[in-house]
């Protein structure tokens, strides 16, 4: 199943985009870059995924975690 967060807030840019799980990588001033890059690899670890979205700034964006289903 998917789990996704969509806003309609400052966007990411372009050149941002491939960067966002990178552990270290971040965009604010005094962020570490290390809550998305958690994430990813707790969700890759469970054998999903995680993908972001965004037209650009001013434009939103669209972050989502694609985690298996097991039916027992």
């Amino acid at each position: 199943f998917s789990l996704c967060v969509i806003d309609n807030g400052c966007g990411i840019p372009e050149k941002s985009l491939s960067k966002l799980f990178v552990h270290g990588y971040t965009t604010k001033m005094e962020g570490s870059g290390f809550g998305l890059h958690s994430a990813a690899n707790f969700v890759n670890k469970l054998g999903g995924g995680m993908t972001v979205e965004s037209e650009g700034e001013d434009q939103g964006a669209r972050i989502c975690m694609l985690l298996p289903y097991r039916s027992e």
